[in-house]
């Protein structure tokens, strides 16, 4: 069986002031299509233009390491990826907005 002692239950509290606001930087992410990808593959996003700062793509590798990164274009709703040099392998990808970031998504590189 199994023995607890000295069991303590803290409150912990939450800094995020409105979840409806970080959910809300990107109305829309689409997966990146093709996926797998050989030469390239693409994003389409749509930002809430009411949200200040630049929108920015980054890409880690399945070590979690910073791999890429791009600033897109302010009128911009999709991003192009060349992915012909990149090594095969899993990536994760995610859209940054000022301080917020959309969920993350994956794609997968074959050549």
């Amino acid at each position: 069986g199994f023995y607890f002692d000295d069991v303590v239950i803290e409150k912990i509290s939450s800094t995020i002031n409105s979840i409806d606001e970080a959910t809300t930087a990107f109305t829309f992410v689409s997966l990146s299509t093709p996926n797998p990808a050989d030469d390239f593959t693409c994003i389409n996003f749509q930002a809430n233009t009411t949200i200040i700062g630049d929108t920015r793509l980054v890409v880690y590798n399945s070590l979690g390491q910073l791999f890429y990164s791009e600033k897109a274009d302010p009128a911009a709703t999709s991003i192009r990826l060349s992915t012909s040099r990149w090594p095969q392998g899993v990536y994760y990808y995610s859209l940054q907005k000022g301080k917020y970031n959309s969920s993350v998504n994956k794609i997968c590189i074959s050549h």
